[in-house]
């Protein structure tokens, strides 16, 4: 139930307006979660690229699309842990 006072005072209006206020907390914070995800892959993207610069590592176009389309995040890690050990793009999705 929601803690604050009810704006509404007849059990079925309390009902519904509980939940209408849980419905709307599940989907804010789903929203949330899935703005995190993205915000994160965005990031682990830039790291990717970054160290592979850092390392002078020739990232080709169609490797740049991969690495920049990607959204899965423990693939990203795993890139971004490769990334500062590679020699070529080739080793980093071996």
């Amino acid at each position: 139930m929601h803690p604050r006072k009810w704006p509404v005072y007849t059990p079925l209006a309390r009902e519904h307006y509980g939940k209408g206020y849980a419905e709307g907390l599940e989907e804010g914070l789903e929203k949330g979660r899935r703005e995190g995800r993205e915000e994160t892959a965005k990031l682990m993207v830039n790291v990717v690229l970054e160290v592979l610069s850092t390392h002078g590592v020739t990232v080709t176009e169609d490797a740049r699309e991969r690495i920049t389309t990607c959204t899965d995040i423990e693939r990203l890690a795993t890139w971004a842990a490769r990334a500062d050990t590679v020699r070529t793009i080739d080793d980093l999705f071996a």
